[in-house]
């Protein structure tokens, strides 16, 4: 058997991609906004490098995505108190609102896509792609 795992993510992460960033097309966002709001909900106040670090991008790219939901009202920037070169990030109101619709649709999106798999399928198939994300984190510390 071939072991294609580069192939068929690279095709699942771009059909995911186009799917998800014409559901989150009415309010301005990608796909990829969609986790800055999770990560800012879950953690306000979090500076961009925070984010960074959790989104796996560097700190330019983030500031762009921090200055782009802004813009749009998303999220409401705060100079840190205790370190004037550092900015809190924070969800705005219609931040939060957008964040609870974009998820409802993520959910009914997750549900479609797991649509004919029984519980134990799903629960393999988390199990097998965490431990292959355990594996490529070991070989990125052989880099």
């Amino acid at each position: 058997m071939e072991l294609n795992f580069a192939k068929l993510f690279g095709i699942f992460e771009k059909k995911e991609r186009k799917y998800k960033n014409a559901l989150f097309e009415p309010y301005g966002l990608k796909s990829m906004h969609y986790g800055y709001l999770r990560i800012i909900s879950m953690e306000p106040g979090i500076s961009q490098d925070g984010i960074a670090a959790k989104v796996y991008s560097d700190k330019a790219n983030v500031a762009r995505q921090i200055a782009h939901l802004e813009k749009k009202g998303y999220v409401i920037r705060k100079v840190c108190k205790d370190d004037a070169r550092k900015s809190e990030v924070y969800l705005s109101e219609k931040g939060e609102e957008t964040f609870k619709e974009m998820r409802k649709l993520l959910n009914q999106f997750n549900k479609r896509l797991a649509k004919g798999l029984s519980k134990e399928d799903v629960e393999n198939f988390n199990r097998i792609l965490n431990h292959m994300t355990e594996n490529i984190e070991e070989m990125e510390q052989e880099l």
